[in-house]
């Protein structure tokens, strides 16, 4: 019962998220979705940041999903080069259909930073990525002698830049265009994450 109360928390605080937005989850809120008395969530969570942590660590659960799927999809005989531009599309497609969820995975002032289970899934995502980027590296000389790790994380942060000024609306208004799919394409190719067309 204890496994199942708790199951049924998160999956009430990740409604919230995606209904409402972070900023009204509550311990209070989910137990009132959840249709549990108010203290009942405390029996899982000792308070916010620990119940937020718990969402967020599904969050990269489903974000790891889609990446593997994505990746998947290129086929055993893809390119490195292949393979990342997926994983780079599944990561800001999957931002835009989960909004609430991705800020918060994104809002590491409501996390805890403790949290052992948010900690390894959070440090094995980043892991998958710098072997991307890695695979390519060393299959096609590309950006060569670059550290490996330093080029996912500033890689990560022009994807993630772009993601969050779409999501806010500041890049479609500057960029006058309403397509996601157009202004994802233009970025990644700045971003050089597209592969060469195969001869």
């Amino acid at each position: 019962m204890g496994s199942e109360l708790r199951t049924q928390l998160l999956a009430s605080a990740m409604q919230i998220v995606s209904d409402d937005g972070v900023e009204a989850v509550s311990l209070r809120a989910i137990a009132r979705r959840a249709g549990v008395s108010h203290g009942a969530p405390l029996r899982h969570f000792p308070g916010r940041a620990a119940l937020l942590s718990a969402v967020a660590t599904e969050g990269y659960r489903l974000l790891f999903a889609e990446h593997r799927r994505a990746i998947d999809r290129c086929g055993a005989r893809s390119t490195a080069a292949e393979r990342l531009h997926a994983a780079a599309l599944a990561y800001v497609r999957f931002a835009v259909a989960n909004q609430g969820l991705f800020e918060l995975m994104s809002r590491e002032d409501l996390l805890l930073p403790t949290d052992p289970m948010l900690s390894e899934i959070s440090r094995a995502f980043f892991e998958e990525a710098v072997g991307l980027v890695a695979g390519r590296q060393a299959e096609e000389a590309w950006h060569k002698g670059l550290d490996s790790r330093l080029l996912t994380a500033a890689l990560w942060a022009g994807v993630q830049g772009f993601t969050h000024l779409w999501l806010i609306g500041s890049l479609a208004r500057a960029s006058r265009s309403s397509s996601l799919e157009e202004a994802l394409s233009v970025a990644l190719k700045a971003f050089d994450l597209v592969p060469e067309p195969k001869n």
